[in-house]
């Protein structure tokens, strides 16, 4: 008899290896993300455009691979060694979803306000979603300091 491909008890691993330097990383990389922002908000406030929307495409583009390496390292390696059903699964995939929405705030704020086309009429408007978002992935960014990380170097002993 054949065995059926797809009929083991556990997830495949797809080579989701824990990596010691990880947590390290994504944390500085939370740290540079934020000071970009207030990179950016000097720009701003000292109307310099240019700089501005530069600072913000390096920002998109920094803050899309930090998500991109929390996909495919953190996200993947928590899915392939915590409990199916867990409540730190649940919390993992949770926080995963939460970041496809900051994902999509992100990208809006960048097409809307580092595409060429701020005016002297959206400074206001642009200098106060950029505090909330920087409000926003302060918060965030504490927040997988204090609860998914731990859950990644918990694992590793495990």
């Amino acid at each position: 008899m054949f065995k059926q491909a797809g009929t083991a008890s556990h997830e495949p691993n797809l080579g989701a290896a824990y990596q010691a330097h990880l947590i390290d990383l994504l944390s500085d990389e939370h740290k540079l993300l934020l000071d970009e922002l207030d990179n950016s908000r000097q720009f701003l406030a000292h109307f310099k455009i240019a700089d501005f929307e530069r600072e913000i495409k390096l920002f998109k583009g920094r803050f899309q691979s930090h998500v991109m390496a929390e996909n495919l390292k953190l996200y993947l390696y928590l899915r392939m060694s915590l409990p199916q059903g867990s409540e730190q699964r649940k919390l993992a995939e949770n926080m995963r979803l939460e970041m496809k929405g900051i994902s999509k705030r992100v990208k809006a704020f960048h097409d809307t306000y580092g595409n060429g086309q701020l005016t002297p009429a959206l400074i206001y408007a642009c200098e106060t979603e950029l505090t909330e978002l920087r409000k926003q992935l302060r918060e965030r960014f504490e927040q997988e300091e204090r609860r998914l990380y731990p859950l990644y170097k918990r694992q590793a002993v495990a």
